[in-house]
């Protein structure tokens, strides 16, 4: 396995069959492109489940047949044919099938790009979307896809693959927004409005955003401002930042030498005991914890499971 990827996995069992396909990204694709570690097609039985601690990406997982159970962190969703998850594997994880099968088709992807549409469509706090027929028709195609270009790659294979993954990533935050705007009773203008400040958050997080600066950019009164934006969101702007802010941390704490202080002062918290707690919010451990685990977890080939 290459270098730059670690695991810990705590428990396999493996109930099924499957194909898996593996690369190693190149330098350069590690620094601009969306990248694909892994993919793969498997037919589960009624008793597989993985647990692991950590792994290096992120992980797409398309149900086409049947239900399973996906934990994150702390939390437990109930997975059914038609629906897709996306989740940081960098947390606590676990999935499975429980009393039936069923069929998924999986990436395990990285990069800069996946790490910004990621915080777009807020996968953090929900990482299952229910998608409409076309969307997820879109998805598994874009899937299907990326394992046909990994069982035959050619020359331009990062670049194509790397297209691939954005589009079906972004066929996902389209999905998100869409439901977020049609659960809001608000004008699409005033969407459009509420994604123009979360753009802004998501280019500036690590600054010093105050809620008076987003209420003259969108001339809103505060109470307005923070109605809207928890209606279309599901986040508080407080809640936004932390996570915009908590993303680049994760980077900072993986890529650099940096001390926790540090990387709190550089992500924009002036109080390093702050940052931990908002972190152990998002991610489920410390940074500390989050740094050792990743600096010190062995590496475990996988073989016909998601990776």
């Amino acid at each position: 396995m290459p270098t730059h990827e670690s695991s810990e996995t705590l428990e396999v069992v493996v109930d099924g069959t499957g194909e898996s396909h593996f690369h190693v990204p190149t330098p350069l694709a590690l620094r601009t492109l969306a990248n694909v570690y892994a993919c793969g097609h498997n037919e589960y039985g009624s008793r597989t489940r993985v647990r692991r601690s950590f792994h290096t990406g992120h992980l797409v997982l398309c149900v086409t047949r049947g239900r399973m159970w996906l934990e994150v962190g702390r939390h437990r969703f109930d997975l059914r044919r038609g629906q897709v998850a996306w989740f940081d594997l960098g947390q606590p994880h676990a999935y499975g099938t429980d009393g039936g099968g069923s069929t998924v088709t999986w990436a395990r992807v990285g990069g800069a790009p996946v790490a910004q549409l990621f915080t777009a469509a807020r996968a953090e706090a929900q990482p299952v979307f229910s998608l409409d027929a076309a969307v997820f028709d879109a998805v598994k195609s874009g899937l299907s896809n990326l394992l046909h270009t990994m069982r035959r790659p050619t020359d331009d294979f990062e670049p194509r693959a790397g297209q691939i993954v954005y589009q079906l990533l972004s066929a996902l935050v389209a999905s998100r927004w869409r439901e977020g705007a049609s659960h809001s009773s608000e004008p699409a203008s005033l969407n459009r409005e509420v994604q123009r400040l979360v753009k802004f958050i998501e280019e500036h997080a690590c600054e010093r955003i105050s809620l008076d600066q987003l209420t003259k950019m969108a001339h809103w009164s505060r109470y307005h401002l923070s109605r809207r934006f928890s209606q279309i969101t599901g986040y508080s702007i407080p809640q936004y930042i932390n996570a915009c802010r908590v993303a680049r941390a994760r980077e900072l704490l993986e890529q650099t030498d940096l001390t926790v202080t540090e990387i709190a002062g550089r992500v924009g918290f002036s109080d390093s005991s702050y940052f931990a707690s908002c972190f152990n919010k998002v991610v489920g451990c410390t940074p500390t914890a989050y740094r050792r685990s990743r600096l010190e977890g062995p590496v475990h080939p996988s073989s016909v499971h998601p990776s």
